[in-house]
């Protein structure tokens, strides 16, 4: 992974490749995580990698779900300079990628679905990371986290292979050989080019 910011030109081939340089962060911050042992619980090691893996997933989820979040939010912020699906696959593509199952768990976990306190996933990902307040007690203690990781790696990076598919063959994401055996939480996943069992499951 090199020379991803090559240059400053404002076109979608160098719009793929800050998000591909994301979707690396996001699998490297995993991976990372994953050789920390859990009862690690604290330090600052682990505590760098789970707050750098979520701020990685939030960069992820800005991105993929760009409408959903602009349309609650009813503005679109920063419209001009937020990079958008529609910046690097045609309109026709990104509506297309919203009716598929994937967009759906997408939208359903870090939008739709709330906690006891009224905050989607997302919300608590963002009061986790930028909040100095009262209400983060709630979300700062890393066992909090750990099987809601494996649901966000899991589901993430099955709308990544259907987000790769609606790129050209030769601008797709390839395969880093990052492998995932015990990522907190129960599910193993791959970084595999290939669809994972965990997305079939997701699928149902």
């Amino acid at each position: 992974m090199e020379n991803f910011l090559m240059s400053t030109d404002n076109n979608p081939d160098k719009y793929t490749e800050l998000l591909k340089y994301e979707i690396f962060m996001f699998y490297f911050t995993a991976k990372e995580l994953e050789k920390r042992p859990r009862k690690e619980k604290g330090k600052i090691g682990k505590m760098v990698f789970l707050e750098a893996f979520l701020l990685h997933t939030r960069i992820l989820i800005d991105f993929f779900l760009y409408d959903a979040i602009n349309e609650n939010q009813n503005k679109k912020k920063n419209k001009n300079d937020s990079i958008q699906p529609t910046n690097i696959i045609s309109d026709r593509d990104a509506e297309d990628l919203k009716q598929t199952v994937e967009y759906s768990k997408l939208k359903k976990l870090f939008i739709e679905e709330k906690d006891n306190n009224n905050l989607n996933l997302r919300q608590r990902i963002h009061k986790r990371l930028a909040h100095l307040s009262k209400s983060r007690i709630n979300y700062i203690n890393e066992s909090n986290w750990r099987d809601t990781l494996t649901i966000i790696l899991a589901t993430i990076q099955c709308y990544i292979e259907k987000f790769n598919e609606k790129l050209p063959d030769n601008n797709q994401f390839n395969n880093t050989g990052l492998i995932f055996t015990n990522f907190p939480g129960t599910i193993a996943t791959s970084l595999s080019a290939d669809v994972l069992d965990v997305c079939y499951v997701l699928k149902k």
